[in-house]
C-alpha cells in the first residue's frame, strides 16, 4: 500500500475518533436527575416525566410504615395496602404537590407538604419521587 493511502486511512480514523470524543463530551448534566437533600424544595411526582402531573403519590407516615409499604408492594398484597390506608399508615397526595425535604435516609426522604389538603403534614417516600 502506498504511503499516500496509509496517510488518508489514518486521517479518516483520527477524524472518526475526534468526532466520537466530541459527541461523548456533550454536557449531560441536564439529563442527570438531581437528588434532593434536606432543606431542598421540589414536587412529589411518581411519573417518569416531571411535567406529567397525572395520578397520585403515596406517602408513609413514618419510616417503619414506609418499609412495611415496600414489602406490601413487593408481595402485591392489595389487602395489606388497603389495611395500611385504613389505619392511616399511608396517605395519598396528588402528583406535583410542592414539598420540602426535611429528613433523609438510604433511598428515602421525609418531606413536608407545602400545599393542598395535607398542608403541613410530613411523610416518607422514595427519593426518586421528589423532583
Amino acid at each position: 500500500m502506498k504511503t499516500e493511502h496509509k496517510t488518508i486511512i489514518w486521517a479518516i480514523i483520527i477524524s472518526i475518533f475526534v468526532i466520537v470524543i466530541a459527541l461523548s463530551g456533550e454536557d449531560t448534566s441536564t439529563q442527570k436527575k438531581k437528588i434532593l437533600s434536606i432543606g431542598d424544595t421540589g414536587i412529589l411526582n411518581n411519573q417518569k416525566e416531571k411535567t406529567n402531573c397525572d395520578g397520585n403519590s403515596i406517602l408513609a407516615t413514618n419510616q417503619d410504615n414506609y418499609d412495611k409499604f415496600v414489602k406490601v408492594l413487593n408481595a402485591d398484597d392489595k389487602f395489606g395496602y388497603m389495611k395500611m390506608l385504613r389505619q392511616n399508615q399511608l396517605f395519598i397526595i396528588p402528583n406535583c404537590t410542592k414539598v420540602k425535604v426535611i429528613d433523609s435516609a438510604f433511598a428515602v426522604r421525609k418531606v413536608r407538604i407545602l400545599e393542598g389538603e395535607y398542608f403541613g403534614t410530613s411523610g416518607w417516600t422514595a427519593y426518586e419521587f421528589i423532583k
